[in-house]
């Protein structure tokens, strides 16, 4: 029999409950571990169950175990052979009352605890301590700061330590917490920090359960069938009552016995029953999508033939059955063949055709270029798969969702994901708290290099189809804008310097016609040509306060934008532009970051490749 202690993890503590081989000691679930580290009221004063009004005995008993600060204590008597340690449970919030001598009583108060609780806990904690009270108000974890969340997950860690040994600690939703996000200053923290890189705890957060032949598919990681059932459940269809699946349970019960190490023979059959619930996993996803797309097909397509091009084994099913509708044609779209296939037969038989046939595109995958495809052959809203706004705040590492999003991020950043089949990467970098903000559709590339310094709200905006890459070592002051709508590329070179306010607009974002022709002449990808969708700013590039960077803009290297320049044509390296709209003020110059160099010759002055005379 394996015993463990579950801090915070329903998850778990069901799984453990499935398992006959398996005990749970000590369960505690939705206590905040802020509250749980809290200092106790004076001696002869204490809470009892009977005084409570929870909707359960184990809720009463669990809060007062919180109340009297004794669960670490029953922790340490309970001595379990491995700990399960949640750290979603970091945004449960707590009661806090605050006295004059800086003296403060803290307490859980998620939602099973009742307001005449919380009113009678106050009460009595003021009556005990006998001090002037200075503040009482419900603390709300998920607003701290990142200095703020990583001391208390500092000191949680250490007062764990001297409890359980650290390799008896499974962590679960690493992934999700600030403490995988800080972990780089978590390093940084003296005492802290020995005690963590003693213990290797930094690398069982991120290799939850140190089972490297599984750490890829297990739920602290970001390719892990976790995120299907999380991102999936948004849409209904997968887990009743917010609870997951049965499915998920078994999935995590497999984990903790190759975490502890037993059953080590079994582990070649548990590989097949992980791919198979995987498989299970992503025919619930396409269920849920097939069933969001038939019924966005039959909104859309106006009783023109449908012809789909991929791969949803549901989605046939669903039109058929819900809305009597049989595609004209299925192109399979799964291998190189198939796409290359697929496109052909596009070009050939489907294109300038949009009166009389309505495009599918049921999956998108990052990297590829289907949708703008079909945009160019004449379809300008093919139905694509169907995506619920979500959010990926302060997020730092690798990820992938069930609508085919990858993203590779080195450093925090907020992403708003509205789309599918893009590809976001951002290099090392130095950002300010809450700089980057980006917004992700359908089939973007968005690619930053390494160095590049932004300082403060800085906002990326990628519309269908759309490229935005940024060189290493440029910088951002306060305010950019990138707005890179449908259809548009915007490449900004290494090294580039924006001053407060630079602006790039790929085009007009909105659509203007010609009245004589009847065009679309502003966002019609057959109409407007490629190079008029384009920004392309050279190396090393300055521009100035305000400027404005349009589609059809091209600066070569080593060129200077003039405050409140408004640029949408060709300019060669090495030249000063200014103007509404701009021109060339000045031709034969070069540039330096720093403003006390006097020779060209000095140090920190005008790199040698940049010294250059301007070349029509």
């Amino acid at each position: 029999m394996i015993s463990f202690a579950t801090l915070g993890s329903r998850i778990a503590d069901d799984c453990i409950n499935r398992n006959k081989d398996f005990e749970n000691k000590l369960r505690v679930v939705q206590i905040s571990p802020i509250s749980v580290l809290g200092k106790k009221l004076p001696e002869g004063f204490s809470f009892s169950p009977e005084q409570l009004h929870c909707d359960s005995e184990y809720h009463n008993k669990l809060l007062c175990d919180d109340l009297n600060k004794n669960i670490l204590d029953n922790l340490g008597k309970a001595n379990p052979d491995y700990v399960v340690l949640d750290f979603l449970d970091f945004e449960t919030p707590y009661y806090e009352i605050q006295f004059d001598d800086k003296f403060s009583y803290k307490f859980s108060c998620p939602g099973w605890v009742k307001k005449e609780d919380i009113t009678y806990i106050a009460k009595k904690a003021i009556a005990a301590i006998g001090k002037k009270v200075v503040s009482q108000k419900a603390v709300y974890p998920r607003a701290f700061t990142d200095e703020q969340i990583t001391a208390h997950v500092s000191n949680l860690i250490k007062i764990l330590g001297s409890i359980v040994p650290f390799e008896k600690i499974l962590v679960l939703n690493a992934r999700h917490s600030v403490f995988a996000f800080m972990a780089n200053r978590i390093k940084a923290m003296g005492s802290a920090a020995e005690i963590i890189a003693k213990n290797n705890f930094l690398d069982r957060v991120y290799n939850a359960y140190s089972q490297s032949e599984y750490s890829q598919k297990c739920f602290s990681l970001g390719d892990c069938p976790d995120t299907t059932v999380l991102m999936a459940n948004q849409n209904e269809g997968i887990a009743d009552e917010n609870r997951f699946s049965s499915e998920y349970y078994d999935y995590v019960n497999k984990c903790l016995v190759i975490a502890t190490g037993e059953e080590e023979d079994k582990k070649s059959q548990l590989d097949a029953k992980l791919e198979t619930f995987n498989q299970t996993m992503h025919d619930k996803v396409d269920s849920v999508l097939g069933n969001l797309i038939a019924d966005a097909v039959q909104r859309e397509y106006g009783g023109k033939q449908v012809v789909v091009v991929g791969d949803n084994k549901f989605l046939i099913d669903f039109l058929k059955k819900k809305y009597n509708i049989i595609p004209a044609e299925v192109l399979p779209y799964s291998t190189e063949e198939e796409k290359k296939n697929a496109k052909n037969i596009l070009s050939k038989k489907y294109k300038e055709k949009s009166k009389t046939y309505h495009i599918v595109l049921p999956k998108l995958e990052a990297g590829d270029d289907l949708f703008y495809t079909v945009r160019k052959l004449g379809y300008s809203r093919p139905t694509v798969p169907f995506c619920e706004k979500y959010y990926l705040d302060k997020f730092k590492g690798y990820f992938k969702d069930h609508l085919g999003n990858v993203f590779d991020i080195k450093n925090n950043a907020y992403f708003t994901v509205m789309g599918a089949g893009s590809r976001v990467s951002l290099g090392e970098c130095v950002i300010s708290a809450e700089a980057l903000k980006v917004h992700v559709n359908h089939q973007n590339r968005i690619k930053m290099g390494k160095n590049i310094r932004i300082s403060n709200r800085m906002l990326i905006v990628c519309w269908d189809n759309s490229v935005v890459e940024i060189g290493d070592d440029c910088t951002f002051a306060e305010g950019g804008e990138i707005y890179a709508y449908k259809d548009t590329k915007i490449k900004i070179g290494k090294d580039c310097m924006h001053a407060k306010g630079v602006a790039y607009l790929g085009n007009s974002g909105h659509s203007i016609f010609d009245m004589h022709t009847l065009d679309n002449i502003s966002s019609d990808p057959r109409k407007v040509p490629e190079e008029k969708r384009t920004i392309e700013i050279g190396n090393h590039v300055w521009l100035g306060r305000d400027c404005v960077l349009m589609g059809g803009c091209k600066i070569a290297d080593g060129s200077i934008v003039g405050a409140k320049a408004v640029v949408n044509k060709k300019f060669p390296n090495n030249c000063s532009i200014a103007g509404i709209p701009a021109k060339i003020i000045k031709k034969d110059v070069a540039w330096a970051r720093s403003i006390e160099v006097f020779d060209i010759d000095e140090m920190y002055s005008v790199p040698e490749e940049y010294r250059n005379f301007t070349e029509e």
